[in-house]
C-alpha cells in the first residue's frame, strides 16, 4: 500500500526516475542512491515544496492521502495512525539508509515526515507516548534545542511505537525490506 502514496506525490508520467527510485528504495534495506547533493534537493523541493505550505500538508494533498488509502471515512484515529505510519516511512527515506548519509539527509523528506507526523498529533493526540515525545521528534526532524537529529533514530523510535500500538496499520504501510 505504501506505493499508492508515491505515485500519489510523483506520478508516474511527471516524475518517472524519481518515481521508480523511491519504488526501488523499498526494495531494499539499504540505497545506493543518495539525494544529499543541491541538484538532488532541489529536485525534491518542486515536488515536495508545493505539498507543504508554511510547512504544512495542503488540505488538497492530505484529501490525496485520505482518498489513495481509502480513509475518507474512517474515524480520526485510524487517520492519524494511517498519518504517522507514513511518517515513519518518510523519516526512514531521509535517513542514512536511504536516500540520506550520515552527516546529512534530504530536508524536505524531513519536512515531509514531520508534517505527516503533526497532521497525525492534530487529529489524535492520543496515539502519540507524549505531547513531549512529539516535541522531540519535531526538534530532531529540525535540528532544533541541540537535538540529535538522525532521522534513522527518529524512525527507528516511531517504528517501534506504531508496531507497539497499532501493529497493522504499520505492517500495511511500512515496505516489508523496512520492517
Amino acid at each position: 500500500r505504501f506505493g499508492q502514496l508515491i505515485d500519489t506525490i510523483l506520478s508516474p508520467e511527471g516524475h518517472a526516475e524519481l518515481n521508480r527510485q523511491f519504488i526501488a528504495a523499498t526494495n531494499q534495506k539499504h540505497s545506493t542512491v543518495k539525494f544529499v547533493d543541491a541538484p538532488s534537493q532541489s529536485r525534491l523541493n518542486a515536488v515536495f515544496e508545493p505539498l507543504l505550505p508554511e510547512g504544512k500538508l495542503s488540505p488538497a494533498h492530505y484529501q490525496h492521502i485520505l482518498s489513495a488509502y481509502n480513509l475518507a471515512d474512517a474515524s480520526p484515529q485510524e487517520q492519524a495512525e494511517t498519518l504517522f505510519c507514513l511518517s515513519t516511512a518518510f523519516a526512514r527515506y531521509s535517513s542514512s539508509a536511504i536516500f540520506g548519509t550520515e552527516n546529512d539527509s534530504p530536508t524536505i523528506l524531513r519536512g515531509y515526515a514531520e508534517a505527516l507526523m503533526q497532521k497525525a498529533y492534530e487529529l489524535s493526540p492520543a496515539i502519540f507516548p507524549s505531547v513531549d515525545k512529539l516535541t522531540d521528534w519535531s526538534n530532531r526532524f529540525h535540528g532544533l534545542h541541540n537535538a540529535f537529529t538522525c532521522t534513522s533514530v527518529v524512525a527507528g523510535d516511531m517504528q517501534r511505537h506504531a508496531r507497539q500500538h497499532f501493529p497493522g496499520v504499520l505492517s500495511s504501510i511500512l515496505p516489508l525490506a523496512w520492517a
